[in-house]
């Protein structure tokens, strides 16, 4: 087996001891380009969050038009943790909602509570609710303490 090896040489004009000053970086570059990264995959998985949350799905013939569906979707920040979180609701015309809930990205150590008409529940990561008058949802971390009902 017979192999050519082309040695890389600058390109016409350029010292070869300057050749690779573009292609470093600084930490501060790096970190800027690190939490762009983050902001774009916070907002990103919002995104699939409420895009799951007003397609169909289990539930998806309850109550009204998705069209008439309210969504709201947030960051919950426990003491140094985080989870993305939405909820959507579609009033049932008796003064309760029907609605759901979906969350992603959380922390080590952080889990969902909500609040069902004052009556307080562990939440999984995603899930229904129905004839509610009043549904919140926070995030707690283990042994740090929870986030303000949203």
């Amino acid at each position: 087996m017979l192999l050519d090896v082309v040695a890389e040489s600058p390109p016409p004009g350029q010292d070869s001891r300057t050749s690779n000053i573009n292609a470093t970086t600084t930490k501060k570059e790096t970190d800027m380009r690190n939490a762009l990264r983050k902001k774009a995959l916070t907002l990103t998985t919002g995104l699939v969050l409420a895009g799951s949350l007003l397609a169909g799905g289990p539930g998806a013939a309850h109550g009204e038009e998705p069209s008439t569906r309210a969504l709201s979707c947030t960051t919950l920040h426990p003491s140094s943790g985080a989870v993305n979180v939405c909820k959507s609701w579609t009033s049932n015309g008796d003064g309760t909602f029907y609605g759901k809930w979906s969350s992603s990205g959380a922390t080590a150590g952080v889990y969902l509570q909500g609040s069902l008409d004052g009556r307080v529940e562990y939440l999984n990561s995603e899930g229904i609710y129905d004839d509610i008058r009043k549904f919140l949802i926070r995030a707690c971390k283990s042994g740090a303490g929870c986030t303000a009902w949203w």
